[in-house]
């Protein structure tokens, strides 16, 4: 479908859009501890649709947030792009599947190539909001051993055993990390900030 917008109209529903959707789902992950699918399927659909307006950029490579729309294949491809980088995660327990599948979600919004470096702030501002939070709560010990555990389990292939009764630090919601590294990403690009990961 073309229905060409100029950068700025675009920029404005595009911003809007993933606004609403990221609220959406940080609501659902505090009140609720999940994300619903209905949610996540109607956010990568809105992705796919979204960069479907216009002719993808060519050039740009997949730069949706600040160059325009990429184009529904390039679209798809983000989404598989981001299921696929934090799929690892998911099987060692790191994360929930609806954290893995925002992030495919979120690749729909922004090409396979600018969702490779949203991970990476992803990733550093979940660290950081998972060390403050093992801070607060005061179970830094139990917190570094599943850490030490996960990286174990990662690199063996052998999972660690789990006693929820004993070892639990509580689930942190990590979809508010995800909506602060996207806020942070999104800045940094807007400012000039270049890609981590560049094809």
């Amino acid at each position: 479908m073309r229905l060409y917008l100029n950068a700025s109209d675009w920029q404005l529903a595009y911003g809007l859009v993933l606004g609403i959707f990221i609220s959406a789902a940080c609501a659902e992950d505090i009140k609720r501890k999940r994300v619903s699918n209905a949610l996540l399927i109607a956010m990568l659909c809105a992705g796919v649709f979204m960069n479907a307006l216009d002719s993808p950029t060519g050039s740009q490579g997949g730069s949706a947030f600040l160059f325009g729309p990429v184009g529904a294949p390039l679209a798809l491809l983000g989404g598989l792009v981001g299921l696929v980088l934090l799929f690892p995660l998911y099987l060692a327990r790191g994360l929930g599947a609806g954290d893995v599948k925002l992030m495919a979600a979120l690749g729909s919004f922004f090409g396979p190539t600018e969702i490779i470096s949203l991970t990476l702030f992803i990733l550093v501002t979940g660290g950081c909001f998972a060390a403050i939070r093992m801070v607060w709560i005061d179970k830094t010990r139990i917190a570094l051993n599943h850490i030490a555990g996960l990286m174990t389990s990662m690199t063996s292939g052998k999972a660690q055993r789990f006693d929820p009764s004993t070892q639990s630090v509580g689930r942190m919601p990590f979809v508010p990390a995800i909506a602060t590294g996207v806020l942070i990403y999104a800045g940094w690009r807007w400012t000039g900030g270049i890609p981590f990961i560049r094809f």
